[in-house]
């Protein structure tokens, strides 16, 4: 039963994670437009695909999303973000790292008081490269 349990596992793990995401011309264009718009510690990735991109304010807080592909490896695409956080005085509140069937994973937590805002970033190694979700908070 257990062995089964882990073939069904992996097999819907690898039936889910594919080759790097398609994006049409016009979604892209509506991200690059949304992506212009993200605070300035969260920067597009230098050489990456956007798949997602959003901001949404709400009473005086900013909420935002930028997910994105790219062939870095989730240590180096975290330690991008790590400087750009501290840069602006955000202080980590967790580092983490894993891994998945394709290879390393991580995590990164930062706040900062003030101005106040969070961030948390989640890189999976994935089939053909790496999948990113920033999610941000800001005042």
């Amino acid at each position: 039963m257990k062995t089964s349990w882990k073939n069904s596992s992996s097999s819907s793990s690898s039936s889910s994670e594919s080759d790097e995401p398609s994006v049409s011309p016009g979604k892209a264009a509506a991200l690059n437009s949304a992506v212009k718009k993200l605070p300035n510690y969260v920067p597009a990735y230098p050489g990456a695909k956007t798949t997602a991109a959003s901001l949404n304010s709400f009473g005086g807080i900013s909420l935002g999303n930028y997910e994105f592909f790219s062939s870095d490896k989730p240590d180096t695409i975290l330690d991008f973000y790590e400087k750009k956080l501290t840069a602006q005085n955000f202080t980590i509140a967790a580092k983490n790292s894993d891994a998945n069937d394709f290879g390393p994973t991580g995590t990164l937590v930062a706040n900062r008081a003030d101005p106040s805002g969070t961030c948390a970033i989640t890189a999976e190694s994935q089939k053909s490269g790496t999948k990113v979700s920033v999610t941000f908070s800001n005042k």
